[in-house]
């Protein structure tokens, strides 16, 4: 049989589970007391609750659908804190716990279930559709199951700032270099993980790895304490995605009756906006013509015209000719 508790037991329990899980539900609690042989009713337990809150030792939000969800806000010489979320901050976190399902089965998996629990406490059901997300990678994405010894040292030699000597194969898996390292962050692009690390040569530069190339990695002696300083933001002004280049201003149309799908949203952070008096849009940046670049315009074929500089115009032209060749379609005569 359950032991009943008396109100002061009680609010001792509401403590421990509080100092365990920090939100949860009445029936969250009364669930607890009763694995612990304890029986409480229902608006006792809200009684007592409410008077925690008068202290200021919980917060509560609501859901029309769900019962109220307590938070405990912690009491003096006690470090646990909830994090408080604003309402205008729900969707976000939504779209957070939809996001972090495409990493269930990969080697971080084990936290991203622990995760997922605590963001399914705070926000039950679902808002944002996980499956919409993967609409913009219809080029495909790495499988990183296997990577488990390559990413997890990465992520703490990149969190430690950790001199690494790293094996690397070449992009056709031939070859074989090793050389040292500071790694300093990682980015995805197009489904691939990177790394961007710090060498020390005949010339210092920061140069991108790809995760699945690197075979080996292992801490190695400091190297130089001559680094270039590294900000994500400015080293990625020479990039469009992640091959580099000397920046170029390209001047890009966009047709009116697509610009919908180009307007109020980021290509890059050089990007100039404006309209031609036709509806058409500008879009104006200074990028590199590389070949992310390159890809990113042909993918819009019919709807992007380059108009400067020339010789990017040329390079989509002579791609898109090479293009044709390759399923027999004839290229059309220069006009005079």
């Amino acid at each position: 049989m359950l032991k009943k508790p008396g109100k002061a037991d009680r609010i001792l329990w509401l403590l421990k589970f509080f100092n365990k899980e920090h939100i949860g539900t009445v029936s969250d609690i009364i669930n607890y007391l009763n694995g612990e042989g304890l029986s409480a009713e229902k608006k006792s337990i809200q009684r007592d609750l409410a008077l925690m809150f008068e202290h200021n030792l919980v917060d509560f939000r609501d859901y029309s659908h769900k019962e109220r969800i307590w938070e405990y806000m912690g009491i003096t010489g006690n470090t646990t804190k909830t994090v408080r979320i604003q309402q205008n901050e729900m969707l976000s976190y939504y779209m957070l716990k939809a996001y972090i399902k495409h990493f269930k089965k990969t080697v971080i998996a084990e936290g991203i279930e622990e995760l997922d629990k605590k963001l399914d406490k705070l926000f039950p059901g679902e808002v944002f559709r996980m499956d919409s997300m993967l609409w913009n990678k219809n080029i495909g994405y790495y499988d990183y199951t296997q990577e488990d010894l390559v990413i997890r040292p990465l992520i703490r030699h990149i969190a430690e700032k950790q001199w690494v000597e790293v094996e690397y194969l070449s992009s056709d898996g031939k070859k074989k270099s090793r050389f040292k390292c500071l790694p300093r962050t990682m980015f995805e692009n197009k489904g691939n993980l990177y790394a961007v690390v710090f060498t020390c040569g005949k010339v210092d530069e920061h140069r991108v790895l790809l995760i699945q190339n690197i075979s080996q990695i292992s801490p190695c002696e400091k190297v130089s304490d001559k680094i270039l300083p590294f900000d994500f933001n400015e080293w990625s002004k020479e990039r469009f995605g992640v091959y580099h280049g000397k920046p170029a201003n390209v001047k890009l149309l966009i047709k009116k009756e697509f610009t919908q799908y180009f307007e109020k949203r980021f290509w890059h952070n050089s990007q100039k906006i404006s309209k031609d008096k036709n509806g058409n849009m500008i879009l104006e940046m200074t990028v590199p013509l590389v070949k992310d670049f390159e890809s990113w315009i042909m993918s819009w074929t019919g709807v992007i015209k380059v108009l400067e500089p020339l010789e990017l115009a040329d390079r989509i032209k002579k791609n898109l000719k090479e293009g044709m060749k390759e399923y027999n379609i004839p290229t059309p005569e220069p006009r005079d």
